[in-house]
């Protein structure tokens, strides 16, 4: 066995390299996105946000400061559900949670689109 055939079977499909590449272009994307188009905040990359958010209160502009805890608040619930949900949904459903985790990401880029 060969180690091309040993990478096919230790890793699961949403493991691989193209899968991660295609979402490091979609996360790049979105971040792009949101930030130029969408009043000036990063849905993906909350480091931006946190720099963001402190310069705000460094300059002392307290409303312009939670404006940031808005898109920090919704990445951390989701991050808190991403850890909640793979229970319940694994007892209930034949899909793996992650899998059925990004279709319901891409149903709401959808509907938001």
């Amino acid at each position: 066995m060969n180690a091309s055939e040993t990478n096919r079977e230790i890793y699961l499909e949403c493991e691989k390299r193209h899968i991660f590449l295609l979402l490091m272009f979609v996360g790049g994307f979105y971040g792009a996105y949101t930030y130029s188009c969408r009043g000036g905040v990063f849905c993906n990359a909350q480091t931006a946000n946190f720099v963001l958010f402190s310069m705000k209160l460094g300059q002392g502009e307290w409303l312009g400061a939670l404006y940031y805890l808005i898109p920090m608040s919704a990445y951390l619930l989701g991050s808190m559900l991403s850890e909640l949900l793979p229970g319940p949904i694994r007892r209930r459903y034949m899909l793996r949670w992650d899998t059925l985790l990004i279709g319901i990401e891409m149903l709401v880029v959808l509907l938001l689109g």
